[in-house]
């Protein structure tokens, strides 16, 4: 259960009659089966309403990641994607209304909506909300600036996302994710240096080692 879940739950189930209760248990946990289970269950008590706003924020953001779940578990249910995504990303934004520490999670949606522009509005918003994660959230700005051609703009996040890399296996993360960038830009010599630091620290990594043998090759990315 995640931290905004776990507070609605202590905050929310005291007193409930029991059907409530079952609301707000199907909709803070995951199931199989969410669109017979988690998503109503999160609309009912949503459209009830009368909730503090962080805990309604928190019913919208639950809705939320039910739609994402969706996409891959909708037992019988045809599903399109985009369509779950989109009613996802409304839902975030309602919880981004309440709570602005949603906009990192509806960034990450905008992003796979193919929204760039507006994803890197919300992982800089990020980014000064939680300096503690900042990492976190320009490693997720630095895919949208690469989408948008800002190479420059994508490099610079990895490298100072590195500058606080927890140790050897986020470091080489880090790296195999920075020399990715190079290559998208065309700079080889600098993705090979990238790609021979990642295997110093995980020489077992062979996407990597396949990459840098390729480059070593003079042969085109896939």
């Amino acid at each position: 259960m995640n931290r905004w879940m776990s507070g609605l739950a202590a905050a929310m189930l005291t007193g409930l009659a029991p059907a409530a209760a079952d609301d707000v248990d199907f909709c803070m946990s995951l199931s199989f089966a969410p669109l017979d289970m988690n998503i109503p269950a999160c609309s009912r008590l949503i459209e009830e309403g009368g909730l503090p706003d962080a805990q309604m924020a928190a019913l919208y953001a639950s809705r939320a990641e039910a739609y994402r779940f969706a996409r891959t578990y909708s037992l019988g249910h045809e599903v399109d994607d985009v369509e779950l995504l989109t009613l996802a990303l409304a839902d975030f934004d309602a919880a981004a209304a309440l709570d602005p520490a949603y906009r990192g999670s509806r960034g990450e949606l905008r992003y796979m909506l193919g929204q760039y522009d507006e994803a890197v509005e919300d992982f800089t918003f990020m980014i000064e909300l939680e300096p503690q994660s900042a990492h976190y959230h320009r490693l997720n700005r630095s895919y949208a600036y690469e989408h948008l051609g800002a190479f420059d703009a994508a490099l610079e996040d990895v490298s100072a996302a590195l500058e606080e890399a927890d140790g050897p296996i986020d470091e080489a993360r880090l790296y195999a994710r920075r020399g990715e960038i190079h290559e998208a830009a065309a700079d080889l010599d600098a993705a090979a240096q990238d790609y021979r630091e990642v295997l110093e620290r995980r020489p077992d990594h062979q996407t990597v080692r396949e990459a840098l043998e390729r480059i070593e090759r003079g042969e085109p990315a896939e």
